[in-house]
């Protein structure tokens, strides 16, 4: 889990109350502040994997948090990224970027599609890559595609975006409606990224003029393949920008000062508690946890506790007025920096080799099956070789002896009622009392000598 403080606001000044150090945040908040629960102590310490501080650039931040997950993943290992902490405290800009010089104010998604396809272009010859992607945001807890086109573009209110449904299969979230993109090269992926981006929801609040109104997901699919061993490992990064907290007070400006606005805080907050409640579960070890309480934390599903590295940013706003939501993110924080997750390489067999195998498999099994090629074989030969199969005593006896009896099954159906008919051939002779015989029918004569005594034989009905 890492802290990451934005530069303070012009009109703002920041706190002296917040003391940044490499690896902690210490944030003092003036006794008998009715926003923090009744808490005794006025100062609060919390310790990160590592501090940003407000001078931090985004390629600074990147690296520090997000390329080792990339790059792991490239090895077959899911990541999730996710960016928390109140409105206007920069989780839009870390995750996506800012809207001046691209090249260095892009933020931690067009980076991590950067990184992928360099770290492609650089991989040996012999690992074949597919990589696609899907972006969806959540807005009042109904999933929407964004990548969709011919819906229009720009910031809407009253667009209609194709509806996203999640659901959870084997311990894993899978998306209902979400179109997945394959992406070529970089340039492929950023178009749809900005594709996604100009589609999402926002809206002006008194504490951003573009506030992110929806959680945005993107996730990014890897697919890894090696001719050489025969193997395939598959991945995703997910990436989460959620909308941002906001207390609603009647004694202060904020979203409760337009209708629509305010319900939308409600849902937003509503959201963010369910997944501090799943988060709770996971520190508590509790054998039922609540994930199917709301569709981000179903989403998220893989990253709280299962297969996934997961890291997390928390943003702050470094003024004066932000001191309890900055104490209240911090306590969040703290309590995801104790999940384990689980992660693991995904990693199995070539499908399309294993497809391979099972036909030629099945084309062995057909052969066999049939017992070669060849036309059936008419009762007068099949006769004749049963007779000859079984006057060769001595191959018998050393189980050198063949019958050769064509196509299967039909072959060995005729076979088999051959040998019947000889059975009872020999049978029926037996009891009348035998003759002069010769020829060939001294090896019915042979079968029939090998039956059961004859008051125990019973001729077949007619």
């Amino acid at each position: 889990v890492f802290a990451r403080v934005r530069p303070s606001k012009e009109a703002q000044l920041a706190s002296a109350n917040i003391q940044l150090g490499t690896q902690t945040l210490e944030v003092a908040v003036p006794r008998g502040s009715a926003e923090l629960d009744g808490a005794a102590s006025d100062r609060y310490t919390y310790q990160f994997s590592e501090v940003f501080g407000p001078d931090s650039t985004q390629q600074y931040v990147f690296d520090r948090v997000a390329k080792g997950l990339v790059l792991a993943a490239l090895d077959g290992v899911n990541a999730t990224l996710f960016a928390y902490g109140q409105t206007g405290s920069g989780k839009t800009h870390t995750m996506c970027g800012g809207k001046g010089n691209f090249s260095r104010d892009r933020g931690i998604i067009p980076r991590t599609l950067s990184t992928i396809f360099q770290a492609i272009d650089d991989s040996s010859e012999g690992i074949h890559y597919a990589v696609s992607m899907s972006m969806i945001e959540i807005y009042k807890e109904v999933g929407h595609d964004l990548l969709a086109r011919g819906v229009g573009t720009g910031h809407r209110p009253n667009k209609k975006m194709p509806i996203v449904t999640v659901t959870v299969n084997a311990g894993q979230s899978v998306l209902h409606g979400a179109k997945r993109v394959a992406l070529a090269s970089e340039e492929d992926g950023l178009g749809q990224y900005f594709l996604g981006d100009l589609n999402r929801t926002v809206a002006e609040t008194p504490h951003n003029l573009a506030s992110s109104r929806s959680h945005c997901v993107c996730t990014i699919f890897i697919e890894a393949s090696e001719p050489a061993v025969q193997m395939v490992r598959t991945s995703k990064i997910q990436i989460v920008d959620l909308a941002g907290s906001e207390r609603l007070k009647p004694t202060q400006r904020g979203s409760q000062d337009k209708a629509s606005l305010m319900k939308e805080a409600v849902a937003i907050n509503l959201s963010l508690h369910y997944l501090s409640t799943v988060i709770g579960a996971l520190n508590d070890s509790s054998k039922v946890v609540p994930y199917r309480n709301s569709y981000l934390t179903k989403l998220l599903i893989d990253a709280l506790g299962g297969n996934a590295k997961a890291a997390m940013i928390m943003t702050v706003d470094p003024s004066e007025s932000a001191l309890p939501e900055t104490v209240s993110s911090c306590r969040f924080a703290q309590r995801v920096a104790n999940v384990k997750t689980h992660a693991k390489v995904n990693e199995a067999r070539d499908p399309l080799l294993v497809i391979a195998e099972l036909q030629r498999k099945n084309a062995e099994l057909q052969a066999a099956f049939q017992g070669g090629q060849g036309p059936e074989v008419p009762d007068d030969e099949m006769r004749r070789r049963i007779r000859a199969f079984l006057e060769e005593e001595e191959r018998a006896a050393q189980g050198g002896a063949a019958l050769q009896v064509g196509p299967l099954p039909q072959g060995a159906f005729t076979a088999f009622r051959i040998f019947r008919e000889l059975f009872w051939e020999g049978a029926l002779r037996g009891r009348g009392g035998g003759g002069q015989r010769g020829g060939d029918d001294d090896a019915t004569d042979a079968l029939g000598a090998s039956a059961e005594p004859e008051d125990s034989l019973q001729a077949p009905s007619r």
